[in-house]
């Protein structure tokens, strides 16, 4: 089971928040002038990339693999904004409003992403040259799988 320490937690809560702001805010200015679903994909996608560099900056304090953990940020947040799309076309389709159905679909996608960004974007990974793992400076995650390479 994964043990997480207060501090990294709400340096978590504060650079995904920020990036979720940022998805709101221009995700109803975009609204106004073209579709709300490119509208949606465009504000999750400059929210995830923001959010992605307040966390690789603040939270894990991650400065390699920069490319594989960017990477595997928009494959990850890819399979998220996939289910959030659905998600908001439904809500939009049975009437709710866009704010509303926004609000709905964060709330779900951060649970998601929670842990996805946890085990697979910033997990630790082990140099090619030397064998030595990478460390986190706020996270320390115990686990039992060796898929992590965490300790």
């Amino acid at each position: 089971m994964a043990r997480l320490d207060l501090k990294g937690n709400v340096l978590f809560i504060i650079c995904c928040g920020t990036g979720t702001v940022i998805d709101a805010v221009l995700l109803n200015v975009l609204a106004n002038v073209m579709d709300k679903s490119i509208a949606n994909i465009i504000s999750y996608v400059v929210g995830v990339i923001v959010a992605f560099f307040l966390c690789r900056s603040f939270v894990f304090r991650a400065k390699d693999y920069l490319g594989r953990r960017l990477s595997s940020t928009l494959l990850v947040h890819g399979v998220g904004l996939i289910v959030q799309q659905i998600i908001l076309e439904m809500l939009l389709n049975a009437g709710l409003g866009l704010n509303m159905a926004k609000m709905i679909t964060i709330a779900e996608n951060a649970i998601l992403m929670y842990f996805l960004n946890i085990f697979v974007v910033f997990r630790k990974y082990k140099s090619k040259k030397s064998g030595a793992s990478t460390d986190w400076v706020y996270f320390k995650l115990e686990l039992s799988a060796p898929f992590f390479e965490v300790s």
